[in-house]
């Protein structure tokens, strides 16, 4: 039995690791400069996966022009760290590779003695400043890629202006060796809005760092990710597959397995048996959705409704008001453009259409779920964190109405976009 080439749920080997070709580009040149890099994106995006791929031993060599043997790799995933930790215990685990390198070193090297001077100092700030300019001064670097950073802004010890300011102190000075990678949800505004009343007269902490939003795979990269299944999906199946999960990696890896399965299981019609598939990665909508701000939430919605009045004949959802109220969330649309959840497309109201249907889907189904109670939509908009997200009471009737008036059209629809994958019936058909 060929094993299935498609993998989601857990961060992808190097060996597996398809695209992000721009990113990696930008942030190893960044590195080569020795400037740190904050890498933001919404959960399964693939942050974890771009950052193993960049300090794994498998693909150092060929990334770093020949200079990785010169440096220290270490990858940390903040959100395991217990709650206690202190700072000395970070440090600690941070710089394991440059305590397992010194086996290598003669007993009375001048790195030996300044790890030796660190731990005895409790790595404290002053001994760690030692220990990364003599690293510099030696001709090394020391990478560190910290996973879940903004978990950081939980914890109990580590969220403290001493361990924020040493790591920009240290990554920020040109004579120091230490180099950054941070993967976030939250955006480097956000974590220097949070961490403002540490400093609040000083430089905001992450302003060290350049920002790369991780939204859509390409085209090409998309194409690459169907090659892996040979010439077992039709020209038809990936067009559909495409339309379902949009160019979200998460979700094309999750609708590839599933139709990869459905060959296995020789299912003559594969499309229910890719939709039951499916059902699997619900959790993975409430998840992204949680992690958005309440205006990002209620731009998703417009553009969604909007996409939905289309797709059901143009049923009148929008009045004057709310169309009003689309332009002036520009902004919003725009960053969900760059991370790939809507495209633009002038045949819709607003200009924008849902670039996933699986996404649209459960949209649609929440809509349904507040139809269906006797909850106003004024308690949906409070219990999925767009209330506080409208500047009127006149803008927040419109929307109310809107999602009202959607929720029952979609309901009472012969073909009912809540069911999105009719849309694309017969797609995974046995042709």
């Amino acid at each position: 039995m060929p094993q299935n080439p498609f993998s989601y749920g857990k961060a992808l080997s190097p060996n597996h690791f398809i695209g992000r070709s721009k990113e990696i580009r930008r942030i190893v040149n960044r590195l080569l400069n020795g400037e740190s890099t904050a890498l933001i994106g919404d959960p399964h995006i693939g942050k974890t996966s771009l950052l193993t791929y960049l300090v794994h031993s498998d693909t150092r060599q060929s990334l770093y022009e020949g200079k990785a043997a010169q440096w220290y790799f270490s990858m940390m995933d903040t959100q395991i760290l217990g709650g206690q930790l202190t700072p000395v215990q970070f440090w600690e685990q941070a710089l394991f590779p440059i305590k397992e390198s010194l086996d290598k070193e003669p007993p009375d090297s001048l790195l030996n003695k300044h790890y030796a001077l660190c731990k005895e100092n409790n790595f404290g700030n002053f001994t760690l400043e030692r220990l990364f300019l003599l690293l510099k001064k030696i001709g090394r670097q020391f990478v560190l890629a910290l996973d879940e950073f903004d978990t950081l802004l939980n914890h109990p010890v580590l969220n403290s202006a001493e361990f924020y300011g040493g790591l920009r102190s240290f990554a920020s000075r040109p004579e120091f060796a230490l180099v950054l990678i941070i993967a976030s949800r939250t955006p480097l505004s956000q974590l220097n809005s949070r961490t403002q009343k540490f400093n609040p007269t000083g430089s905001p902490f992450f302003n060290i760092f350049a920002e790369i939003t991780m939204g859509a795979l390409t085209d090409k990269e998309v194409e690459k990710l169907f090659s892996l299944a040979g010439d077992r999906f039709k020209d038809h199946e990936k067009h559909a597959i495409k339309a379902l999960a949009g160019k979200h990696p998460y979700l094309l890896q999750a609708t590839c397995a599933a139709l990869w399965d459905a060959y296995e299981e020789d299912e003559i019609n594969r499309q229910p048996y890719v939709v039951q598939r499916l059902q699997e990665v619900n959790f993975f909508f409430s998840d992204t959705w949680r992690t958005w701000t309440p205006e990002i939430r209620k731009a998703f919605t417009i553009a969604a409704i909007a996409h939905q009045e289309r797709l059901l004949k143009d049923a009148g959802f929008f009045g004057e008001n709310l169309m009003t109220s689309i332009e002036d969330w520009k902004p919003e649309l725009r960053e969900l453009e760059n991370k790939g959840w809507i495209e633009k497309d002038e045949q819709y109201q607003g200009g924008y259409k849902i670039s996933s249907e699986i996404m649209l889907a459960w949209l649609s189904d929440e809509l349904i779920k507040a139809a269906r109670t006797d909850k106003s939509f004024e308690s949906w908009l409070q219990e999925r964190g767009i209330d506080g997200a409208f500047i009127s009471v006149d803008e927040k009737k419109a929307f109310v109405e809107a999602a009202k008036k959607a929720a029952g059209v979609i309901k009472q629809a012969k073909e009912p976009i809540k069911d999105v994958f009719d849309l694309v019936k017969g797609l995974f058909g046995a042709s």
